[in-house]
């Protein structure tokens, strides 16, 4: 393990590690998450590719009952909020149970125990409950009340970029009739 995972660097530096590894279903899973908000995801070119990859996470999440960085580690929202969001995008049937077990005081947590909850997070949850069928009004209030003065989201732990934080919250919040 620790030589493949040496070697995954591709940087030719023994001893050196990845502090994540390996990441397949976080590769699998955001990959298509971004064809699915560039409008992409049912591109006729790109079906087999998108097929074979929504099989693969399709069976982990029912295998683990949620996804993460890959099959070796424990779950967590966000990674299973965007399988979910994919996969009911492209009508297959997924149990919400995957995402609601970690509800907690009208958000979700990341991870069980979390002491600050992200906004990041919280955004890709609540598209894999709306996509799938499932309310999620007070994930959806919750982010509303974490925007700023100027229009915003702010960074959290899980990404630095406002820009990008802002583009995942209205992609969920636009779509749903906030905005």
């Amino acid at each position: 393990y620790l030589s493949r995972a040496s070697a995954a660097t591709d940087t030719g530096i023994p001893g050196l590690m990845p502090n994540v590894w390996p990441i397949s279903l976080f590769e699998r899973t955001y990959g298509l998450y971004v064809l699915l908000l560039a409008g992409l995801l049912g591109y006729p070119d790109l079906s087999d590719v998108v097929q074979e990859n929504l099989d693969h996470i399709d069976i982990a999440l029912r295998e683990h009952n949620g996804l993460n960085f890959g099959e070796t580690f424990a779950p967590d929202v966000d990674t299973t909020g965007v399988g979910t969001a994919v996969l009911a995008a492209m009508g297959r049937e997924v149990d919400p149970s995957a995402l609601t077990q970690f509800e907690c005081d009208g958000h979700f947590e990341t991870f069980r125990g979390e002491l600050n909850a992200s906004v990041l997070s919280n955004a890709h949850a609540a598209h894999g409950l709306k996509l799938s069928g499932h309310a999620c009004s007070s994930t959806e209030e919750f982010l509303v009340r974490r925007q700023n003065f100027k229009g915003t989201w702010e960074p959290d732990k899980w990404h630095v970029s406002w820009g990008y934080i802002t583009l995942e919250v209205l992609a969920v919040l636009r779509q749903h009739h906030f905005f």
